[in-house]
């Protein structure tokens, strides 16, 4: 009996879609902790300047771009989740590219650990299963890609407009 053959009956063989689920999974997480963190710092930086909260995000144009920002990741999160649900269901038609629009929507806003995780776990997971990639479409997957490519528009407008008011 050929080694090769025996090691694809064990269980552990799909250790890489196992860890690219898991890469997905703390970027899902990360990725919800951010607009705590985010409102975490500004609350003890208008405290520090004695200045409301709000007054904060109304006088300072990057702040308030960082705000927006801050406050689309929890989608980036709800995207990643029901992409995730669909890959566990093995339903991958769209999936890959939508994850790599979210990989790019981060790196564009600045999220470089968001985008590393997203990009190692599709690639983890599609480098053991290449060969589902144009089966099982479904609304989901039409879904997932709909809203992944609304938060690269989104990603594309907030980027765009922090570089005109910091003037580069």
């Amino acid at each position: 009996m050929n080694v090769s053959n025996l090691l694809k009956r064990l269980p552990f063989t799909h250790l890489g879609s196992i860890k690219g689920i898991y890469f997905l999974k703390i970027a899902k997480y990360f990725l919800y902790a951010i607009p705590i963190i985010f409102v975490s710092y500004l609350y003890l930086l208008t405290n520090k300047q004695n200045q409301s909260f709000f007054e904060s995000i109304e006088q300072n144009p990057f702040i308030t771009i960082l705000f927006l920002i801050a406050m689309i990741q929890p989608f980036c999160s709800l995207v990643l989740q029901v992409g995730i649900a669909a890959l566990e269901e093995k339903k991958t038609a769209l999936i890959y590219p939508s994850f790599m629009l979210l990989a790019a929507a981060e790196l564009l806003v600045g999220n470089i650990i968001a985008c590393i995780l997203i990009a190692a776990g599709t690639y983890l997971y599609r480098k053991h299963h290449v060969k589902n990639i144009a089966s099982n479409r479904s609304r989901r997957n039409l879904l997932v890609i709909i809203l992944a490519a609304l938060i690269f528009l989104l990603s594309i407008i907030c980027t765009g407009a922090f570089f005109k008011l910091s003037g580069s």
